[in-house]
């Protein structure tokens, strides 16, 4: 009886034999570009997971911008939608980092925010591109898990 290969193990090959193999559709779909060389490398853009012949695990990977710079991205789970801001003087974007697996550049420190009824305050802001496409945007600390009440979000770097 033969079994099916996952996915990820024939997106993974596809990549070894030299393919690039990619998924679009999503504000993210770069985050799920998987490509090789054809001589055993194999990157992955954006993902959780780079496969090498080694088994190296990464959680942060090189992402490729509009413009073909590559920057470092570290991804972090967020918690409840998060509203996304053009900077600290310009008004909400009118759209959402949606809860889930997200990637961010880098944070600072910024004005306060206050989530709503609940207990958590941050003056720490989140770089990051929106789900609905907006590049460069901030979000408030206080949607990402991992961090406390007026503190950065750990492994993030600094902007």
């Amino acid at each position: 009886m033969r079994t099916r290969k996952p996915a990820l193990a024939l997106m993974a090959t596809a990549a070894l034999a030299g393919m690039t193999v990619a998924t679009a559709g999503s504000a993210h779909a770069d985050r799920e570009a998987i490509s090789g060389d054809g001589g055993g490398a194999v990157s992955a853009q954006g993902t959780r997971v780079t496969v090498a012949p080694n088994g190296t695990r990464v959680t942060s990977a090189p992402r490729t911008t509009a413009g073909g710079v590559h920057t470092n991205v570290v991804w972090k789970n967020v918690w409840t939608a998060a509203p996304s801001y053009w900077n600290w003087d310009v008004p909400w974007t009118g759209n959402y980092l949606n809860a889930g697996s997200n990637y961010f550049y880098c944070q600072m420190q910024g004005p306060n925010y206050h989530l709503g009824s609940t207990p958590y305050d941050n003056n720490w802001w989140l770089k990051t591109d929106d789900d609905a496409g907006n590049r460069g945007v901030w979000v408030s600390a206080v949607h990402v898990s991992g961090g406390g009440n007026w503190e950065p979000i750990p492994g993030v770097p600094y902007c």
